[in-house]
């Protein structure tokens, strides 16, 4: 006859191999020849379905229920299985495997899908999770290369899991953070699992939740993936900081470069203006293309008067504008020109007739090019040259 579920107690007594007991969970030692003490051990096997239509069949070697509080002064806390180990050179509250062994002998070696533990739920510990990572349990260690190549693929997303659609699996409320599985699979498909929840029923055998196909991701492996692509992170910006200095380095090569250039353009403009000083004393104003056309009356040489004051013009280098003063002991003809380096005249500023006594005019440089430039001042036969910078 074939029956959906089966229940049973099985208890022994003996003297050699194993003792097996349910007396409140007690088994000892007998005659010094037990090799293993059960408080208790629960097997089931070879649940099977004739076929037909029918809820899931299992085999459930051991299942723990607490429910049913009456009042909270009763009782207050429900524990389905409570599993404690001490006293021994290795003391494990709670073993799991997913794998035939010495412990239990199974006619198969695997299905399809092998958990050693499955839960539905938070989990709640104190302690550390500890998992193996001895080198001696490891070959074909390499470094991992391009790390952050495969995060840059990656992207992350704030999502909320379908709670009312799936409340079998309990999966928790509110907004969470993390990746998808298929969005991973593209990029690292070994960190990608499909299981299967299995459908679950009652004590009466009767459906309690479907059977859901699932895709998992193991975040664990992301450790080392993040780690590595910090270390790259961290070599880039070594390297980049490196560059940065020699590319100061040179900057400041340059600099050095161009400060003695100027230094020597200083010089050559000084001997140039000395022998353009020496020129205008030896000979008879005007120059400068015959002060570019003007009508002048008098045509004193350069010197003689000496009573022309020209100051320096300010600022001096200039941007934009510059101020040009002078002096004029006595009412003058007076023109005012800007000239480059080669004495090419370039712009006359004045061309009239001004006052004697301190006079300013100001030089609008916009059309000129950053560099050398003189500006001359002739009145009464007299020609003084002065150079200035522009920016």
């Amino acid at each position: 006859m074939f029956v959906a579920s089966n229940n049973g107690v099985y208890t022994e007594i003996a003297t050699t191999g194993s003792n097996l007991g349910i007396n409140r969970g007690f088994a000892t030692l007998i005659d010094s020849k037990a090799t293993q003490n059960y408080g208790f051990q629960g097997i089931a096997q070879n649940a099977f379905l004739s076929g037909g239509s029918a809820p899931p069949c299992y085999n459930i070697g051991a299942r723990g229920t607490a429910l049913n509080v009456v009042t909270a002064e009763q009782a207050s806390t429900n524990f389905g299985i409570i599993g404690v180990a001490c006293g021994a050179r290795i003391n494990i509250g709670l073993y799991g495997s997913d794998k035939p062994s010495d412990i239990v002998t199974c006619t198969e070696t695997g299905g399809e899908e092998n958990w050693a533990l499955y839960l539905i739920g938070d989990i709640e510990y104190s302690g550390s999770i500890i998992a193996p990572s001895d080198e001696n349990l490891k070959q074909n260690i390499e470094n991992i290369e391009n790390a952050s190549e495969i995060l840059n693929q990656l992207s992350a997303k704030t999502y909320e899991f379908k709670t009312e659609e799936y409340d079998f699996l309990s999966l928790p409320e509110g907004t969470r953070y993390g990746l998808i599985s298929q969005d991973v699979e593209a990029v690292l498909p070994s960190l990608v699992r499909n299981y299967t929840h299995p459908a679950m029923t009652n004590l009466e055998n009767e459906p309690v939740s479907p059977e859901v196909e699932i895709k998992g991701l193991n975040y664990e492996q992301f450790i080392p993936l993040l780690i590595a692509g910090f270390n790259e992170q961290s070599d880039m910006a070594e390297a980049k900081s490196e560059e940065a200095e020699v590319l100061q380095n040179e900057v400041e090569v340059l600099q050095d470069q161009i400060e003695n250039l100027q230094q020597q353009m200083a010089s050559i403009l000084a001997v140039v203006q000395a022998l353009q000083t020496k020129t205008d004393n030896c000979c008879t104003c005007p120059t400068l293309d015959q002060i570019w056309d003007s009508t002048i009356d008098e045509h004193v040489p350069a010197g003689k008067s000496g009573g022309i004051k020209l100051m320096q013009n300010v600022p001096n280098p200039f941007d934009t504008y510059t101020r040009i003063d002078f002096t004029l002991p006595a009412d003058a003809s007076v023109v005012v020109l800007v000239s480059d380096v080669n004495g090419r005249p370039l712009h006359k500023l004045v061309d009239e007739q001004m006052n004697a006594g301190p006079q300013s005019i100001t030089l609008n440089g916009s059309y000129l090019a950053p560099g050398m430039y003189f500006y001359t001042v002739y009145a009464n036969g007299e020609m003084i040259t002065k150079k200035m910078v522009k920016k």
